[in-house]
């Protein structure tokens, strides 16, 4: 199952005469983060509980499909065996300044 997150960056005053817009945004499942000057200073996400029910309503309208099980992520595989990738970044860190 895919889930599309949409994220809004938003300045102070912005949020200030949207706020039920954004509240909405939120809701439905975006999250917002909230600049001031342009520095992100927040983030403001859905409850977990609330994801769960928009989901839930989603899938009796036929628009998305739950899994039947939790999904379970496989063991990471290890790449560097022999490990020569640590070896080559520890000789490069070592002859950095």
């Amino acid at each position: 199952m895919t889930i599309l997150v949409i994220m809004k960056t938003v300045g102070v005053a912005e949020l200030k005469a949207n706020l039920s817009r954004m509240l909405d945004l939120v809701k439905a499942g975006g999250e917002l983060v909230i600049t001031e000057h342009g520095e992100a200073v927040a983030r403001v996400t859905p409850i977990p509980q609330m994801i769960d029910s928009h989901l839930r309503r989603l899938a009796a309208e036929g628009k998305v499909r739950l899994p039947s099980a939790k999904a379970r992520l496989p063991a990471p595989e290890v790449l560097d065996r022999n490990g020569q990738l640590v070896e080559a970044l520890l000789e490069e860190r070592s002859a950095s300044p």
